[in-house]
């Protein structure tokens, strides 16, 4: 019995297989999708359906084996929908509509899908790109492995890399890794608002913060990048900052070696620490009053850090003497009476005068400077007059005898009744020293009874000359007296 009805099922197996193609038509639901028509025919229908359980997931996975990798990594859109209870691949995917049916089912249309699902939200200018503009044979990153999995790149939505440079090229030549958005934003590639120069080796201070970026940042070309004809790029690693040099000239050209901060800062290459740069390697030390005057005071804006004048005190002091001894064998230097400690006292003293053309003599070394040397001029043009006539007496002193005595030479004459050490008249001898002797009671008369105070060219001064001589002229009275006896 047994034996009957196995042989009677055996019959019936081979009567269906005999007759599947006269009789496909009724068994299958459709005409399987373009893509899928390879599998037409009922002896196939096992390469997709468990016998009496329908279609099977694993059967699908055996044919897209690039998409079982990525659920095997519980990775990708597919294993986040397959993790719902009761989810299936037929549920967005059927079969046996059509050899033009599409077999992936967006709910809400391509252009809507939930991007953020597949583990990549679209941001900015990606949110308004077109599915194909990204997902295209051009972008798949192991285009040759999608291939040999039997993938048709042409249709797959898998392969795509989410880093920026698999998608773009990088302009920047790996100089600054792969995450593009440390600096770059999605909305635009210009400009980087994520860039802060101050995460970089280098922040920008001062000056710096002004320059502009090309000045630092140059275009180079390499040749390795000509496959997409852009060979030259801008560099922005590598760039030499050790030193200051690395970018500047040295206009010192290494006198006070590499290390710029320790006069300057990044504020102005003319702005100088003052406090901590040593005067004494330069061409001009500081001594003396120069060590505490303010840079500025010689450094004048713009030549501040450039080369000054100092062979002469007077390239930066002005000459309170008003070149009075330019005409000297020594040009006059000021070194001569002043020194650095200071412009007063000055190294001139009665030694210095007695090799001028005035020896100081009597009550002249007792006088101070300025009583012979007198102020000329106003505010910052005034200066003492050094360079003085001294051939007579009257070149300083005012002639108290309003020009009486003028005959002759007149320091001479001056000196007939004075002398150097005193104005007062200590021994005057009227008979030697005039041509009227004394003699009689003439010798007891006061100098006042006869030399009588006048104005003398607008001068008040005693008169001595010229007197008359004659008796009448001072004894008028006893003249008189003398008429009238007679007559």
């Amino acid at each position: 019995m047994i034996r009957f009805i196995i042989h009677i099922q055996l019959m019936v197996l081979t009567l269906f297989l005999v007759s599947a193609s006269t009789a496909s038509a009724q068994l299958s639901p459709g005409d399987l999708a373009e893509v899928h028509e390879s599998f037409e025919g009922i002896s196939n229908c096992t390469n997709c359906h468990e016998l009496g359980e329908g279609p099977s997931a694993s059967k699908c996975l055996d044919c897209h084996a690039a998409l079982k990798k990525r659920l095997d990594k519980k990775r990708g859109y597919h294993h986040l929908l397959l993790n719902e209870p009761g989810k299936t691949c037929f549920d967005c995917h059927s079969e046996h509509a059509g050899r033009d049916f599409e077999l992936i089912r967006w709910p809400n249309g391509m252009e809507n899908f939930r991007h953020n699902d597949a583990g990549y939200p679209l941001q900015g200018k990606h949110a308004k790109t077109k599915c194909r503009d990204c997902h295209n044979p051009s972008l798949i990153k192991n285009i040759s492995e999608a291939e040999a999995e039997s993938t048709d790149i042409t249709r797959t939505y898998l392969g795509l890399d989410t880093s920026c440079t698999s998608c773009h090229t990088d302009i920047h030549r790996s100089q600054l890794g792969i995450d593009c958005t440390q600096c770059h934003s999605q909305e635009s590639f210009k400009p980087a608002t994520g860039f802060n120069h101050a995460s970089t080796k280098f922040p920008l201070s001062g000056k710096h913060h002004t320059v502009e970026c090309g000045k630092c940042h140059p275009v180079v070309s390499l040749e390795a990048f000509a496959e997409d004809n852009q060979k030259e790029y801008i560099k922005y690693s590598g760039i030499a900052h050790t030193n200051c040099t690395s970018c500047h000239k040295d206009i010192h050209s290494g006198k006070f070696g590499d290390n710029c901060v320790r006069c300057h800062t990044n504020e102005g290459w003319k702005i100088i620490r003052g406090e901590s740069f040593d005067h004494s390697k330069t061409r001009y030390p500081l001594l003396g009053k120069h060590r505490d005057l303010k840079c500025d005071k010689c450094h004048k804006s713009d030549s501040q850090t450039g080369s000054l004048k100092f062979t002469l005190c007077t390239d930066c002091h002005r000459d309170p003497h008003a070149a009075q001894f330019t005409a000297l064998p020594d040009s006059g230097k000021c070194e001569l009476c002043h020194d650095v400690n200071g412009f007063l006292p000055a190294r001139f003293g009665l030694t210095e005068h007695e090799q001028t053309e005035f020896k100081l003599l009597g009550a002249h070394r007792a006088q101070p400077c300025i009583a012979c040397h007198k102020t000329v001029g106003e505010g910052e043009t005034a200066y003492r007059l050094y360079t003085l006539k001294s051939e007579q007496c009257t070149d300083c002193h005012t002639d108290q005898h309003a020009g009486q005595f003028t005959t002759g030479e007149k320091a001479k004459v001056c000196l007939d009744c004075h002398t150097i050490d005193r104005w007062e008249i200590a021994d005057f001898d009227h008979s030697k020293q005039t041509a009227y002797a004394l003699t009689g009671a003439h010798k007891k008369v006061a100098c006042l009874d006869c030399h009588q105070n006048e104005s003398i060219r607008g001068i008040e001064t005693l008169r001595y000359r010229p007197l008359r001589t004659d008796c009448e002229s001072c004894h008028k009275v006893a003249v008189n007296e003398l008429d009238l006896r007679e007559g």
